[in-house]
């Protein structure tokens, strides 16, 4: 019973949040209703017992990506004229696609014929999981992390007044 109250109310999260983050005009609102996808995103990984994609989606995407959209917006120069560039005027096209798309989803997804497996879950503990990825992928998350400081490196360059 608990676990179904917690589904819907991150599944109400999510929902919550994308809408708001469709119809709000305000960047700032758009900025904070995406961090609640993305936290609600962790609780349906916390309700599937998988703490390695929590601890990921809260550290690298709630909490890092989040972040610096919020930096970044921040330090745009008159954000405050800003406030209008997410209207759209061509919602009423955009439901109509998605309601057909979300039928043809559930059309083929009601003809397929779903395979019964009976598997006995096994617990991947998140220290496992890091130490197969650090002894085979060491210099390719080096290699990453160098090119993500060169990326924020030369956001930084291009954002700031040049005297």
């Amino acid at each position: 019973m608990g676990e179904m109250f917690f589904f819907f109310f991150f599944s109400a999260l999510i929902i919550i949040g994308a809408i708001v983050i469709l119809v709000s005009t305000n960047l700032l609102h758009v900025i904070f209703s995406l961090f609640s996808v993305l936290l609600g995103v962790g609780g349906l990984y916390a309700l599937l017992y998988a703490p390695f994609l929590l601890a990921v989606q809260l550290i690298v995407y709630a909490g890092g990506v989040n972040v610096l959209i919020l930096f970044a917006t921040m330090l745009t120069k008159k954000i405050e004229q800003l406030a209008n560039s997410t209207s759209s005027s061509h919602w009423r096209s955009g439901i109509i696609i998605i309601a057909g798309f979300f039928g043809i989803v559930l059309f083929f997804l009601q003809k397929m014929a779903w395979p019964t497996i009976s598997l006995i879950p096994q617990e991947v503990l998140p220290s496992v999981l890091g130490l197969h990825f650090l002894q085979g992928y060491v210099w390719a998350f080096e290699l990453v992390s160098f090119v993500l400081l060169a990326a924020l490196i030369g956001g930084l360059l291009l954002i700031t007044k040049r005297d």
